[in-house]
């Protein structure tokens, strides 16, 4: 079994407490397309909302679309946001399904994201249940 990207998990933690205004699990950008090297503080990018699929895809070199796919870089293949952050962040089809629900809010990212930015093998539910509530 794989482990969770922890170094790239806490990235999008980092990111998300920088900039909560900006998260929303509903969409990723406003634009037609996202490059890797593009601050996402620039004037073209104020309407951006970031939520943590974009935000890994982002972080790892994809060129992101509005139609919510990635290319993957140096090729021209396009691949679901969701499925390259599965991927990039190591998650189980379980763990990525439960991560980037849309209606996941952001206090319990937050926590996912730090069960898996320390080490953890994938997402505790339960204790981020009784966490937030």
């Amino acid at each position: 079994m794989t482990m969770p990207n922890a170094t790239l998990a806490a990235r999008i933690r980092n990111e998300i407490n920088e900039r909560p205004e900006h998260y929303d699990q509903h969409d990723w950008f406003s634009g037609d397309v996202l490059r890797p090297d593009e601050d996402l503080n620039a004037p073209v990018h104020c309407g951006t909302t970031l939520c943590v699929a974009g935000y890994a895809a982002h972080f790892t070199g994809h060129v992101l679309l509005a139609s919510g796919s990635a290319v993957v870089p140096d090729t021209s293949r396009r691949q679901d946001i969701e499925w390259v952050a599965r991927e990039e962040l190591g998650l189980t089809d379980a763990d990525a399904e439960w991560l980037f629900h849309p209606m996941r809010t952001q206090e319990e990212v937050l926590v996912a994201l730090d069960q898996l930015a320390g080490g953890a093998a994938g997402i505790d539910t339960e204790a981020i249940t009784s966490h937030v509530s």
